[in-house]
């Protein structure tokens, strides 16, 4: 049996228009709404996706006043904050949370679309750039875009999502991120290939070790062939 003590997700409600707003429910206080970016705004909508392991800090997107989605923090303290968009975009959702909320992970699009990943240090970065740069995978992520970031670990070592492949396909991905370089690597989890299916992770099994995945799970889009 498993015991959930922090629900996130979003709640909806009617009236002229439908308003989609993020919410947190625990067994001491119930269902406690976390509002909007701009409270104003009448298309307001907000939806959280993740949240840290002492139910502290809550991650996922809110509307901006240009009616463009924006990844976001929350915490009782500072109530919701904006994480910003990679340099040229427009919008941002963060999709995934690390256990002390340190690190955050998401997709980031406008000029084009990219995985991100987001610290308080370093704010909101290429995910990409972080694993060629600062990891040394140039060559192992040579033909590859991350576009997207959908999960990360307890730890905030190992990081999943959908990447585009030298030959233009969607794939899911791991990375691995360790504390040396023999822990660190990209990996292609599940191809699309000549089958037509694009693999979307959204979540691990929670047993790891050294940041490695145990069990990925998600599913599978089969597209069929257009027939001549």
């Amino acid at each position: 049996m498993v015991y959930l003590q922090d629900v996130v997700g979003y709640n909806v409600t009617g009236g002229n228009s439908v308003v989609f707003e993020a919410f947190m429910h625990n067994d001491t206080d119930g269902m406690t709404g976390l509002g909007f970016l701009d409270d104003n705004y009448s298309n307001r909508n907000s939806r959280a996706s993740d949240v840290s392991s002492n139910g502290e800090i809550i991650t996922g997107y809110s509307t901006t006043t240009s009616n463009l989605k924006n990844a976001i923090k929350w915490t009782d303290t500072d109530g919701m904050v904006s994480l910003g968009t990679l340099q040229g975009d427009d919008r941002s959702e963060a999709n995934g949370i690390s256990s002390d909320g340190s690190t955050i992970v998401g997709f980031s699009s406008g000029g084009s679309t990219r995985g991100f990943i987001w610290d308080e240090i370093n704010g909101m970065q290429s995910l990409q750039d972080v694993l060629e740069n600062d990891h040394s995978l140039t060559q192992a992520l040579s033909g590859w875009t991350i576009t997207n970031a959908t999960s990360i670990t307890n730890d905030g070592l190992t990081i999943t999502g959908n990447a585009t492949n030298p030959d233009g396909d969607t794939e899911a991905f791991i990375a691995h991120l360790g504390s040396s370089s023999n822990l660190t690597e990209f990996v292609a989890a599940a191809q699309s290939g000549s089958g037509g299916e694009t693999a979307v992770p959204f979540g691990f099994d929670p047993t790891i070790g050294l940041g490695v995945v145990a069990t990925i799970f998600g599913y599978k889009i089969r597209r069929k062939k257009k027939l001549s």
